[in-house]
């Protein structure tokens, strides 16, 4: 299987630190974030990678990539395309199933059973789903209409399932998006909306969104102990 790893996007929530360096190239561990999620997906038999960036990281990507494992192809985009719309210039070497893959994804679900279950399934899309979301703030336990602090939790886990940035498509979910879509916003709604059947793998794995400075931070100090 193929796999597309979009990495467009302008890491706001890290300025200042992606106005050096693209967010998908942040180092964790002494290595670029991208080169952990390529490592990952060798371990998964992946084999050929599509990496989408703005047109002027090229040069970047293609200087850290040069012992990259895998064989790979960038497509770029003049400008910002949304996390969806970064995607469309791959859509013509691509006439398979494929593996999606945010550049800001740690995580260690099993992605050989998430494209088993999306083979199973017979849908259009295979979501990553988890629960284990590390929040970056503390939670009260507040009753209703009440001012008296009753707890506190510090950063607990959001118990509630999420999206985690990976998923299995088939090819015709290109014709849902259009330049300057977001996956989430625009286009899962419109494939709903036309009668399509999304599914969602479920996991339990801790999962890191390294465009918060919380989780980059705490990417980098699981690296340090040699768990990431």
């Amino acid at each position: 299987m193929k796999a597309v790893i979009p990495a467009g996007g302008e890491g706001s929530r890290l300025f200042p630190y992606t106005n050096i360096i693209p967010k998908a190239l942040l180092p964790v561990g002494g290595k670029p974030v991208i080169w952990w999620i390529i490592s990952r997906l060798r371990q998964h038999d992946i084999e050929k990678v599509y990496i989408c960036m703005n047109e002027e990281h090229k040069p970047n990507f293609l200087h850290e990539l040069r012992d990259c494992p895998i064989p790979f192809e960038i497509g770029t985009n003049k400008s910002p395309s949304g996390s969806a719309g970064e995607i469309l210039n791959m859509e013509h070497d691509i006439n398979e199933p494929f593996l999606l893959h945010f550049s800001d994804e740690f995580t260690p679900i099993d992605l050989t059973e998430l494209m088993k279950w999306h083979k199973a399934s017979k849908g259009i899309a295979t979501l990553a789903v988890i629960r284990n979301v590390p929040l970056e703030v503390g939670i009260l336990d507040l009753p209703p209409n009440q001012s008296k602090i009753l707890g506190f939790r510090e950063k607990p886990m959001l118990n509630q399932p999420a999206w985690a940035g990976i998923a299995v498509f088939e090819p015709e979910i290109f014709s849902y998006i259009n330049k300057g879509d977001d996956f989430a916003r625009d286009v899962f709604p419109r494939v709903l909306k036309h009668g399509e059947s999304i599914y969602a793998y479920q996991s339990d794995a801790l999962w890191l969104d390294i465009g918060s400075l919380g989780h980059y931070k705490r990417a980098c100090e699981l690296a340090k102990q040699g768990k990431l």
